[in-house]
């Protein structure tokens, strides 16, 4: 007997079960983040309401830049550069 395997197809698009589960967050969480209320785009199939894991792999790399941008403002100066800041 020959069965054919057939690949493992990754899904184009998540449910938003799936998306907030990708996420750990609730879908209530999701729901807000995604537009027009937040930064996530969403993809509406009839009732549908899908993410495009490309589009929630952007916004975890955005909410790494804010950390990190947040995170950079928050250190404290070397003496090196305090003084190179101040007028001579």
């Amino acid at each position: 007997m020959d069965v054919e395997t057939t690949p493992a197809v990754a899904p184009l698009l998540l449910s938003a079960f799936r998306a907030a589960k990708a996420l750990d967050i609730s879908e209530r969480k999701l729901w807000e983040l995604t537009d027009p209320r937040g930064p996530i785009p969403c993809v509406r199939i009839g009732r549908r309401v899908l993410y495009d894991p490309r589009d929630l792999q952007a916004y975890i790399d955005q909410q790494k830049g804010q950390q990190t941008l947040s995170a950079d403002r928050s250190l404290p100066l070397d003496s090196t550069q305090r003084t190179a800041d101040r007028p001579g």
